[in-house]
């Protein structure tokens, strides 16, 4: 069994056709007409047909023309317009103020900032400058330690082998005594 409220709510849309065709019909909206219409018993309709029939006087009143404005209503409004219409400029042209304040700020702090990074990109290559310098010396006297372990390398083998036979010598120079 349905409840009463669902068979409202179904009887509802069917009641607002029935009135809206009736209307463009051109004919009276009586409730006996409606439940021609739709079914139903003048008790369920009834109630129905009164509140669309509120319904469509509201919507037609809502609708009416609105006279024309009075003369001195439109100049207050023109007046009205006028003063917000500069208040409004007003606020914007202090808007535009401080906007281009925070801008230029803005500019400053970014100049500043490639300033600071100009001075941290020269001391990083000053820095690599003297890290490829350090290792290029780092180089030389890692090639002269090198050759000087080869050298004592040689010597102490000089120094092992038999001293008792003299090398093989060519002519021999003469060289003069250092002074004393």
């Amino acid at each position: 069994m349905k409840s009463k409220g669902n068979a409202r709510q179904a009887l509802e849309p069917r009641v607002q056709e029935a009135v809206g065709q009736l209307v463009a019909e051109g004919k009276d909206v009586i409730q006996s007409a409606v439940v021609a219409i739709t079914g139903g018993s003048l008790r369920e309709v009834g109630p129905l047909v009164r509140a669309e029939k509120a319904r469509r006087a509201a919507m037609a009143a809502a609708s009416a023309e609105v006279p024309e404005m009075p003369a001195a209503a439109m100049e207050l409004a023109a007046m009205l317009w006028a003063d917000g219409y500069r208040a409004g400029e007003a606020q914007a042209a202090a808007e535009r103020r401080e906007r281009a304040a925070l801008e230029a700020q803005h500019r400053e702090e970014i100049d500043e900032l490639y300033e600071a990074i100009g001075t941290l990109e020269a001391a990083r290559d000053a820095g690599m400058a003297r890290a490829e310098a350090a290792e290029a010396r780092l180089a030389k006297q890692t090639a002269t330690a090198s050759g000087l372990a080869e050298m004592r390398e040689a010597m102490q083998e000089l120094r092992e082998t038999d001293m008792s036979q003299p090398p093989e010598r060519g002519p021999t120079r003469r060289h003069p005594e250092p002074f004393r």
